[in-house]
């Protein structure tokens, strides 16, 4: 096939998401460190040091709404639906992208949440005025988060990211026989 040239082009594509894109989609723990600043009263700012750069302080924003005991145990129940290995499950919608699956699941952590705080008032030093407040800011993150389980759309999110698309083309000059 000498004199006769196959034009080619070689093309490769490939869409990636890297770990940190994908440790983004399933971190949990800065909304949870928002959670316990929240029901510590603490905030996070922050300060020039003395070189000059910015870096993060705690500061005592207001009261704390429950006192250790309470915060780690409030804390403990929200990991127990907010982590990674949760969100990879599947809950199956029934109307027009609503779960009945899902609403039964957002009802009974409501209703977990609200008697947990309710045996544990006391002991945990929570205010009246703060206990709507505290099962608010945790459902608000719940009904968000959980609600990429709604027919799997977490895990199809990643297959889409993570597809690879390849096509080649190679361009033949003829057979040569040691670089003639």
């Amino acid at each position: 096939m000498t004199g006769e040239t196959q034009t080619a082009q070689s093309m490769f594509s490939q869409r990636t998401v890297d770990h940190g894109a994908l440790q983004i989609r399933l971190e949990t723990n800065a909304s949870k460190r928002r959670i316990e600043f929240f029901l510590r009263g603490k905030r996070e700012t922050e300060e020039r040091n003395e070189q000059g750069d910015l870096v993060p302080v705690i500061i005592q924003y207001g009261l704390a709404k429950a006192n250790d005991e309470g915060v780690h145990s409030i804390l403990a129940f929200l990991e127990s639906f907010f982590n990674n290995q949760v969100v990879q499950g599947n809950l199956p919608s029934d109307r027009l992208g609503r779960s009945r699956t899902y609403d039964n699941y957002i009802e009974e952590i409501h209703l977990r949440l609200n008697d947990l705080m309710i045996l544990n008032k006391y002991n945990w030093e929570i205010n009246d005025s703060d206990y709507d407040g505290i099962i608010s800011q945790i459902m608000i993150l719940a009904q968000g988060y959980l609600s990429r389980l709604i027919d799997n759309k977490e895990r199809d999110s990643y297959s889409t990211s993570l597809q690879s698309n390849e096509s080649k083309l190679v361009k033949n000059e003829g057979f040569k026989l040691f670089g003639s």
